[in-house]
């Protein structure tokens, strides 16, 4: 079994853990939809993932709430 980790929307579109601390990545894949405060790299695979830069924090453009990133990623 993979160990998984509980993320929310934070204050300002910050995704953070069950803690309350924020999330950063220097390269995270998100599902077609979802953007983030950072590059876009590219898209692929049978699911089109989107492969950001992020470097540092992870934050999602245009989210303040758990709702509004189920909304974008199942658009």
């Amino acid at each position: 079994m993979t160990p998984s980790t509980t993320v929310d929307v934070g204050a300002g579109g910050r995704l953070v853990n069950s803690a309350g601390e924020p999330l950063a990545a220097d390269y995270v894949y998100t599902q077609p939809g979802i953007e983030l405060d950072g590059t876009k790299v590219g898209s692929g695979t049978a699911a089109n993932l989107v492969l950001w830069q992020v470097g540092g924090p992870l934050k999602i453009v245009s989210a303040s709430s758990n709702d509004d990133v189920t909304t974008d990623g199942c658009a």
